[in-house]
C-alpha cells in the first residue's frame, strides 16, 4: 500500500516539468500526444513535416511552434491492461520529459485500475 501511495505522490510530481511559460498561458491548447511513442520509435525516427519543404522535426516541436501548449498523458496501473508498453510509469516519464523540451506544459491523468469493468476485461 506505501509503494502504490509513493508512485502516485511521485507522479503528480511531474507537473513541476511543465515550464513556467506554459503555467502562465491564458488559454490551454492541447492534444492527448500519449500514444505518439509508438508512432515515432520514441523519438528516434520521427518523420514528421511542418511543410513539404520543411526537415524532419520532433512532432511535439512541430505542435508547440504552431500553438500548442499542453500535452495530455496518462499512466495506467500495472493491472489497468498487458501491453502498457505506452502508458506505464517510465514511458510517461519519459514523454513528460519530451514535452517539458519542446516548452510544453503536461496534463496527466491516472488510471490506477480497471476493476470495474469486471474481471475478465
Amino acid at each position: 500500500m506505501v509503494n502504490h501511495v509513493l508512485l502516485l505522490l511521485a507522479v503528480s510530481l511531474l507537473s513541476l516539468l511543465a515550464p513556467v511559460g506554459a503555467a502562465n498561458a491564458s488559454f490551454m491548447r492541447g492534444a492527448a500526444m500519449g500514444m505518439l511513442p509508438l508512432f515515432d520509435c520514441y523519438g528516434n525516427c520521427s518523420l514528421y513535416r511542418a511543410n513539404d519543404s520543411a526537415p524532419p522535426q520532433d512532432a511535439l516541436q512541430i505542435l508547440g511552434d504552431y500553438g500548442l501548449n499542453t500535452v495530455r498523458l496518462r499512466l495506467f496501473g500495472p493491472d489497468a491492461f498487458a501491453n502498457n508498453s505506452y502508458a506505464n510509469l517510465s514511458s510517461v516519464l519519459a514523454m513528460a520529459r519530451r514535452a517539458s523540451a519542446a516548452g510544453l506544459g503536461v496534463s496527466l491523468d491516472i488510471f490506477y485500475t480497471q476493476w470495474y469493468f469486471g474481471q475478465d476485461s
